[in-house]
């Protein structure tokens, strides 16, 4: 019963919102069980350069619903590395601005933990932009956060990311991580860059 209320009331909470967006927009933020195609983003937001100011906006924006705030994440990233995109980079700064903002970095709950977990969980899609070591120390730091779900996903995300320069970092909080989850994800990330042959650079 709990379970259906919870439903209930975010749809209503999307409804009520439903006047910022225009339809397609929503179409492409609202759906769950879907990812939206480069071509429904393109459509619903227009031009490259649209798209990443229109998304940007909605993640940044207070008033939009949770749902719609983090699928505007996950759109951004999916339309930016689709073939022919040409906006990585934007997704990547788009997705650091959040890591490094300390509105979300002291989000304990809400919607802002729920964006910074997507912008952690998404930073490992974007690995053909290479990050920059402040951007590597940045998503390092994520790995004190007091959420363990956040701390899961900067593991993961440094261990897709495959940067060397991550290892010793992930090897200190391994020694300090109370939790077994965090353990497990620190320690796949570690074999998994241990195992490359890739150095870091001093």
């Amino acid at each position: 019963m709990k379970t259906h209320v919870l439903v209930l009331a975010c749809l209503l909470a999307m409804a009520a919102r439903a006047d910022v967006l225009s339809t397609g927009q929503q179409n492409v933020l609202t759906t769950v069980d879907t990812q939206a195609t480069a071509s429904q983003i393109s459509a619903a937001f227009g031009s490259s350069a649209q798209v990443v100011s229109s998304l940007t906006s909605i993640v940044a924006d207070p008033t939009q619903p949770p749902g719609s705030r983090v699928r505007a994440v996950q759109a951004l990233v999916n339309y930016c590395t689709a073939p022919g995109g040409t906006c990585s980079a934007d997704a990547q700064s788009a997705l650091y601005a959040i890591v490094t903002s300390q509105a979300y970095l002291s989000a304990r709950d809400g919607a802002d933990l729920l964006v910074l977990r997507a912008a952690v969980e998404m930073l490992g899609s974007v690995p053909d932009v290479p990050p920059t070591l402040p951007d590597l120390v940045a998503l390092e730091n994520v790995l004190s956060h007091p959420s363990r779900d956040i701390r899961v996903s900067a593991a993961r995300a440094l261990r897709t990311l495959r940067n060397a320069c991550a290892v010793q970092p992930l090897r200190n909080r391994f020694q300090q991580e109370p939790i077994d989850q965090v353990r497990a994800a620190i320690s796949d990330a570690l074999a998994q860059l241990v195992s490359d042959t890739a150095t870091c650079p001093q």
